[in-house]
Formats: structure tokens, C-alpha cells, sequence
């Protein structure tokens, strides 16, 4: 066989085995072409690695279970966890080992350049029961404004920082960030409580689980807690995240912070999110995060989280 014919066959078994495993992937192939020209800023590398992020975090979960072990409960019912990361006081339902794992992966710090910095300002929104708050002041944060609208998740957040509420290093909001300020209807699930969040109509047949919550804004925050500067912007916040942002237009434009948003509770999210970013003119370069498979995206790969720089 001369070297031509030799080339011609390994060229056409690799493409026999390209068009075989393609067709075995194919909506995994679709996908991950679809978003590399989308306008989410994901690569084919990141939906890729979908899976494996999916995998990666259901090992640390059972990893940290294993390392962690519940002291106490108290007569409300909350429980205090010893953990690799310390002791938090968590929720009825538990959410301290789930919460603990994002944070292991580093689902919202995920680079050098997507990272709390020495002497930043971080806003956290949707601060539950701390874990972040907590990952960012060891990270070096001079200040961090904890924002969490649920009743039960501010208890617990409030006794795992009761020494740093004090010195003024956490300040916590008991109020959701939206885009204008007063109050909206609070879906609180008690037994998935990580589900929470507002409701823009409200079904009246969920009635009784829903409660008025306080809502404000990122720049009404800001200029009450007289802050002279933000660098870091987390927001998971179950949808809201856009409407959060459309709330923070001044504070984009004066301070420009890092952001990581989560863009993975609606459909549209990872079109929604950005393109309120992109309307402020504020020069931000959007960067995919670790992506996702969802029910919500109809089991197609999304970004969990969008950053912003």
C-alpha cells in the first residue's frame, strides 16, 4: 500500500469514527455548536465539561457529608453543622452540604481575573445562610453586604456571623434587590427552601405559602450604606437576577464591580441577563461559567453562572 492510500484509509476510519460518535452525541454535538455562536460566551470546551461538573459535584457533596457531622438542633429546629469550612448554623431542611459543594467548585470565583480581591466590597445576594459570605472574607473581602429576604435563612445567617454583624465587616439586608423598591410576594419553601423566591404573579392557589417581603435596590443600598466603592457582585436569586440588575445601573456605571450571576432559573436567562448588562453601556465583557444540564433548559446545556468584567 503506497503512503497516499495509506493516509486515505486513517483519514476516512477517523471520519467513519467521528461520524459515529457524533451521531451517538448528536444532540450534545448540536448543542455545544449552537452555544459557541450564541451570544452566552460559552465554548464548545465549556458544555463539554457539563457533565463532569454535574458528576464532580455530587462526589464532593458525598465528600463533605462525610466530613461533616450535625452537633446539635436547636427547639426551633435548626441544626449546627461542623464542617471542613467551620460551623454554621443551617436550615430546617438542610442546605449547608449543597451549598458547601458550589462553593468548593468555585461555581462564582472561577479565575484570577472572576475573584475576590483584598480590600473588595462584595454584595451577595441571596446570601442563604452564608457560604459565600463567609468564602469571601477569606478571600480577603474588607466588607461584605449579605442581602437575604427569607426569614429562616437570615436567622441562621445572623448567628454564623454574629462576631463580624458587630465589627460592621457583614452587614446584613433582610430585604430582596430588585428593581424598585416595597414589596412583593415571597414564595418560601419550607422543605426545598433553596427554591425560594418572588413571584411577579402570584398563583393564588399557593396562596397560603406566599408572604409580603421587602424588596430594594442595589443603588438605593448603596447610597444608604454611603459605600465609595463595589468590586464584586454575586446574585443568585432564583430569577430575579435581572430585574436585580436593572436596579444596579448606577452602581455598574460609577464602580464597574466583577459579577457572577446566575443564569440558570429561566429559560431565557442566558440571553435575558446579558443583554440588560449590555444596555447600560458600561463596557462589560461577558465570560461563560461552568455549564449546566437543566429541566428548565429542556435538558439542554446552559451556563449556571455568566461573569462579568
Amino acid at each position: 500500500m503506497t503512503f497516499t492510500k495509506r493516509w486515505l484509509l486513517v483519514g476516512a476510519v477517523l471520519l467513519a469514527v467521528v461520524c459515529v460518535v457524533g451521531w451517538r452525541y448528536r444532540k450534545l454535538v448540536v448543542y455545544a455548536t449552537y452555544i459557541t455562536f450564541d451570544n452566552s460566551g460559552c465554548k464548545i470546551l465549556d458544555v463539554l465539561t457539563a457533565k463532569a461538573n454535574l458528576d464532580t459535584g455530587d462526589s464532593l457533596q458525598e465528600k463533605l457529608r462525610s466530613q461533616s457531622r450535625r452537633i446539635r438542633s436547636d427547639p426551633d429546629g435548626y441544626q449546627l453543622w461542623d464542617t471542613p469550612d467551620g460551623k454554621y448554623w443551617d436550615l430546617k431542611a438542610g442546605t449547608v452540604i449543597s451549598v458547601l459543594s458550589e462553593q468548593a467548585r468555585n461555581i462564582y470565583t472561577n479565575s484570577p481575573s472572576q475573584s475576590i480581591r483584598p480590600g473588595d466590597v462584595v454584595f451577595d445576594c441571596g446570601a442563604s445562610i452564608g457560604v459565600f459570605t463567609r468564602k469571601a472574607l477569606k478571600l480577603g473581602a474588607k466588607k461584605v453586604i449579605a442581602v437575604e429576604p427569607a426569614p429562616e435563612s437570615l436567622i441562621c445567617l445572623r448567628r454564623n456571623f454574629e462576631a463580624e454583624i458587630r465589627d460592621g465587616t457583614v452587614i446584613v439586608v433582610a430585604k430582596g434587590v430588585y428593581d424598585h423598591e416595597g414589596q412583593m410576594s415571597f414564595l418560601d419553601m419550607k422543605d426545598n427552601p433553596m427554591g425560594s423566591r418572588f413571584l411577579t404573579n402570584p398563583d393564588p392557589r399557593i396562596a397560603p405559602q406566599t408572604a409580603p417581603l421587602l424588596i430594594t435596590t442595589i443603588d438605593k443600598l448603596v447610597a444608604e450604606l454611603g459605600l465609595t466603592r463595589v468590586d464584586f457582585i454575586k446574585m443568585d436569586i432564583e430569577g430575579s437576577e435581572r430585574y436585580a440588575l436593572k436596579g444596579a445601573e448606577q452602581t455598574l456605571k460609577r464602580f464597574h464591580p466583577r459579577m457572577a450571576i446566575c443564569t440558570y432559573h429561566l429559560p431565557d436567562d442566558p440571553t435575558a441577563v446579558p443583554a440588560v448588562v449590555e444596555s447600560f453601556g458600561a463596557g462589560y465583557r461577558r465570560q461563560c461559567g461552568a455549564c449546566s444540564i437543566t429541566s428548565i433548559s429542556g435538558g439542554h446545556f446552559r451556563p449556571s453562572v455568566m461573569f462579568f468584567n
